[in-house]
């Protein structure tokens, strides 16, 4: 799976297209695997590609959220990891994927062209 999933640690998004990354996950669900190598973390099971792709949803609409409530991008600096991500490795890594998608949501980065 390499760095299209992570299992117990934050993923870094930015520079992808997080629509493009449920889409592949769901599709790697589809073919019904008993288990997954992560880029990092330890050897999972099918149910991680789910909780991949909620780790990525979530964030997304956090920051959909944000930028239709007029919400300035600072405050994403001041924003904790919502459970059930909080006790993830590379916590780093949660700012730095909402403001990649803040901005995202504001059509300033637009991810990998199809």
């Amino acid at each position: 799976m390499s760095d299209l999933l992570f299992i117990g640690h934050q993923p870094y998004l930015g520079g992808g297209d997080p629509d493009r990354m449920i889409r592949i996950l769901e599709d790697v669900s589809d073919l019904a695997p008993r288990l997954l190598v992560p880029g990092h973390g330890p050897v999972g099971t099918p149910g991680a590609l789910q909780v991949m792709g909620q780790y990525v949803s979530t964030l997304d609409g956090l920051a959909r959220d944000m930028v239709e409530r007029g919400e300035p991008e600072a405050k994403i600096d001041e924003m904790a990891i919502p459970e059930p991500f909080d006790d993830w490795l590379f916590a780093s890594f949660f700012p730095v994927n909402m403001h990649f998608l803040y901005q995202r949501q504001l059509g300033k980065q637009t991810g990998i062209p199809e």
